[in-house]
């Protein structure tokens, strides 16, 4: 079964803006070892870098360097019959998120 990784992208004015991809799962693990597994991962077990790990966001204004982050916020990881939008599998997806912390 897929899964559902849903993530917060919120700017300088603290606008906030939710976005969803749904993984392959190709191992087969539940959504809660998986996002155990996110969590290892993450900067201060919330955050990652949007340019290390690849997600489409669509700031709804001009993205201002000085001003606007370039962390995503992690919220939820589901199971979900929904066909994938990506196509790169979790658990690789999982992997990129462990160069924030290198």
């Amino acid at each position: 079964m897929n899964v559902k990784f849903t993530y917060l992208y919120r700017d300088a004015g603290n606008y906030k803006t939710w976005y969803d991809v749904v993984f392959p799962n190709r191992t087969g693990k539940t959504a809660e070892q998986l996002t155990e597994e996110i969590k290892k991962h993450l900067i201060s077990g919330q955050y990652f870098d949007k340019a290390l790990a690849p997600l489409p966001i669509e700031p709804e204004h001009d993205f201002d360097e000085e001003l606007d982050y370039t962390w995503l916020e992690f919220h939820s990881l589901r199971e979900t019959p929904e066909s994938s939008t990506s196509s790169q599998d979790i658990e690789d997806f999982i992997a990129s998120l462990g160069a924030n912390l290198a």
